[in-house]
């Protein structure tokens, strides 16, 4: 099972490590000749990262809601990042929790998207952190940038993966499925039985 998911996010995985690259490469040549340049590249960051999450894991959350909640939670940060970078990761967690989650009813969808909250605050925080370590190692060995944003590339579409893909929702519709067939099986039963019954 874990074996299957690895091979389903290991291409979103390594697009979003080279969108990582693509925007740092972008931004680092905007940044002289456009003085909003620093406040739009979280922005674009996490903008691009929820579209690539919402194209190719299947959540059926539309890619415009996608972007429209990652250029959020980018701008958010970028805001809030300088004063307090713990607080900045939690809104994120916040933001990309309650945005990404596909709509089950309002008792569900409540359920659903207070768990996407809950665990956006605890791994937004923890993934930012370790991946400002593991990036701060990598550059010390490679010096390189590049290697440094495909890395953050990855951590951000993982640490969004994990806390908005319907690993439940997905277990619950199979289940769902498995007892509608069974009551449809249950209901041609006892269907035949009452015609049997009606001949005698």
């Amino acid at each position: 099972m874990m074996k299957r998911k690895f091979k389903d996010i290991l291409f979103p995985l390594v697009i979003s490590g080279l969108w990582g690259v693509g925007v740092f490469f972008v931004s680092s040549k905007m940044t002289h000749g456009f003085p909003f340049a620093s406040i739009l590249f979280y922005s674009l960051i996490f903008g691009g990262i929820t579209g690539i999450f919402s194209i190719c894991v299947r959540t059926g959350i539309s890619l415009e809601r996608a972007l429209i909640v990652g250029l959020l939670a980018g701008f958010i940060y970028s805001l809030v990042s300088p004063i307090s970078p713990l607080f900045a990761s939690i809104l994120v967690g916040v933001c990309i929790g309650a945005g990404l989650g596909k709509d089950s009813g309002k008792v569900l969808n409540f359920l659903y998207r207070f768990l996407r909250v809950i665990k956006g605050v605890l791994l937004f925080p923890i993934f930012i952190f370790s991946g400002d370590l593991v990036s701060q190692f990598v550059f010390g060995i490679f010096n390189s940038s590049f290697i440094v944003w495909f890395i953050w590339g990855l951590l951000i579409f993982l640490t969004i993966y994990i806390t908005c893909a319907p690993f439940l929702d997905s277990h619950k519709s199979d289940g769902d499925r498995e007892t509608k067939g069974m009551l449809d099986e249950f209901k041609r039963e006892s269907q035949c039985i009452l015609k049997e019954i009606s001949r005698l």
